[in-house]
This record gives structure tokens, sequence and C-alpha cells, in this order.
């Protein structure tokens, strides 16, 4: 089922239309708003913490003017080509600056409307993802992975046929992220936020209830065993330990 229900597909398809088109245009104003970070870039390293989108740009041009000011113009060249030149970069930096500018406030609007283009949508629900399901190896053969998020915390569980694992946020992104690898996700899990806030059954009460009765029996007698022989394997060192010679 469309997580945005089906009164909504007709929105829905228009918002993510619109998101495509959006993103198409951040990507052209991030390039070309590169291209003039490039250019200046060791400016831009100096000036890091500046308080101005275009004082990096500014120092850049102004030492450049600096140099042409002290220096004496190269042979062929008199003092008013020196002139022109400088007067051709202040031009060049006060154009640059207000692209800088322009691109800026392009790219902050592309990305106001993308944060606004579902909210034609009724009925939204909140989701966070909680489930990653992997698939690791050929498509003929190769190992199930499942993530499973914890809820109290950031961590994640990994679950295999080897053994289960707690991994970061970051890992589990890594881990099923496809690529060059044999490893990537088939399917993706999601709960409602307001189903954790409101959730109180304890996990292990819930599972209990919807298993069969025969079968909680069994977990219950297979795990009552494996503590048992868990607590002889300890015991059984120390008898060893009493009796030595």
């Amino acid at each position: 089922m469309d997580r945005f229900l089906a009164k909504n597909r007709v929105a829905a398809s228009r918002a993510r239309s619109e998101v495509v088109n959006l993103r198409q245009r951040l990507a052209t104003c991030s390039s070309e708003l590169l291209k003039i970070y490039d250019f200046v870039d060791r400016e831009k390293i100096l000036l890091e913490k500046s308080p101005s989108e275009t004082d990096w740009i500014d120092s850049a041009y102004a030492r450049v003017l600096r140099r042409l000011e002290v220096a004496s113009p190269p042979q062929g060249f008199d003092r008013n080509a020196m002139e022109q030149a400088s007067h051709l970069l202040r031009e060049m930096q006060k154009a640059e600056a207000s692209e800088v500018l322009a691109l800026q406030a392009a790219i902050d609007e592309l990305l106001a409307r993308e944060a606004e283009a579902y909210n034609e949508i009724d009925g939204k629900e909140s989701y966070f993802l909680f489930g990653v399901f992997v698939h690791d190896g050929e498509p003929a053969g190769g190992h199930y992975i499942a993530f499973i998020k914890n809820l109290g915390d950031d961590q994640w569980t990994k679950f295999s046929d080897l053994n289960a694992l707690t991994l970061s946020t970051e890992e589990v992104s890594r881990a099923s992220f496809g690529g060059t690898s044999k490893a990537s996700a088939y399917s993706l899990l999601y709960l409602r936020n307001d189903e954790i806030q409101n959730r109180v059954t304890d996990v292990g009460d819930e599972a209990r209830s919807l298993l069969p009765t025969r079968i909680v029996r069994d977990v219950e007698a297979k795990n009552k065993r494996f503590t048992e022989d868990l607590e002889d394997a300890w015991e059984k060192p120390d008898q060893h330990e009493s009796i030595a010679p």
C-alpha cells in the first residue's frame, strides 16, 4: 500500500515530480557556485569563518589589485594599461560577488520549496526507518541479513546466520548501500512515530501473545536447558581444580 494512501496518489506524484525538478535545478546552481569557489579556493579557506558570503571573493581580488598597484608595467605596457586591468578586475569582483549572492539565494529558495513540496498531502504521517533487509551475495545464493533499530537509542542490531551484532547508523548505511559490493537492501520497514510513543507493551510479551502456546513452551524449555548447561560448564572447571593433585 502506498504510504501516502490512495487518496494522495495524484498529489504525491505531483510532489515527487516537483522535487526531482527542484533537485536538478539545485544541482545546476550548486555546480555554478562551486566553479567560483574553486577559482578562489585559497581565499575561501583563509576566510572560512568570514561573516559574509562574499568576503573571500573581495579578499582574493584585493590581493591581485594590490600587486597591480605596486608592480611595474610589463615590457610593452604602460601605467594606463595597468589601471585598465585594475578597473576590469574591480568590475569582475562586483559581478562575481553579485552572482554568488544570487546563487546562494536561489539555493536557499529551492531547498525551502523542496521542504514544502509534500504539504498538499492530506493525512501525512511521521515515519522513521526501523528495519533494513539486505541480501549479500550472488542472485542465486548468498546470505540474508536483517538490521533492526533499537528503539531506545541510535544503535542497530544486525542479525545474520552467524551472529547478532550491535552497529551504528553509519555502519548500517555502509553495509546496505550497494554500489560495487555484493550487498544491497531489498526491503525497508518503517514505523509511525505515534505508534512508538504510545507503545507500552513489552516486545517480548507481544511476541508471546502472537505465538502458539506450544511454541512458547518449547522455547522456554530450551532456554532453561541452555541456561543450565552454561551453569554446568562454569562449575566444571572449579571441580577439576579442587581435585587436582
